[in-house]
């Protein structure tokens, strides 16, 4: 059994084009390893941004601040950005959803370089948008092709609540999945 502390070396090894599920049971648990996943970038000068859906920004910002990342001056400096997508996913508007992901590479990668991303989708499930979502994880592993190492939270118990069948569709989107103290690579 891995602890904790190797669930976060094994996300911080995330490479460009990974996508990894990260599933939860309490917040500081999720909050602690997306800290330590977008840290290992901004630490070194790398850029980082967090996607929002349906989560207050100012939360995010407070809540990566108490895990020991204040990305307010590195949203100053420019190397992290929170995007806020939830509308677009709901609606399925991946084009806008595409563009702003492209337009925040664009402006956070100063090179071809690995940006490490992170989002807790939650908050979509909760608001019912479940075959948006998936449909959205199932665009988002096929199209986008930028360099960013991708990790997508979700509480353990809201990720099985909508059914066993979207569960599994969870795990069969992403190339690698975290529990609390254990991580595999499907690929």
């Amino acid at each position: 059994m891995q602890t904790q502390e190797q669930s976060i070396e094994f996300a911080r090894s995330l490479k460009a084009h990974d996508h990894a599920v990260v599933f939860y049971e309490e917040p500081d648990e999720k909050w602690r390893l997306i800290s330590n996943f977008l840290g290992q970038s901004l630490k070194f000068g790398e850029p980082a941004f967090y996607v929002c859906y349906f989560e207050d920004p100012d939360m995010v910002r407070d809540s990566l601040k108490g895990h020991g990342i204040d990305v307010r001056p590195h949203e100053r400096r420019g190397s992290f950005r929170i995007l806020e997508l939830g509308d677009q996913v709901r609606a399925e508007e991946f084009d806008t959803i595409a563009s702003a992901l492209k337009l925040a590479y664009a402006e956070l990668s100063k090179s071809d370089g690995m940006i490490r991303a992170a989002a807790d989708s939650t908050l979509t499930i909760k608001n019912g948008y479940t075959q948006q979502l998936l449909n959205y994880e199932r665009w988002i592993g096929k199209t986008v092709g930028l360099p960013i190492a991708g990790v997508c939270a979700y509480d353990a118990e809201a990720a099985t609540t909508p059914s066993d069948e979207f569960f599994l569709e969870l795990l069969r989107l992403h190339g690698h999945v975290i529990f609390p103290g254990i991580a595999v690579s499907l690929v």
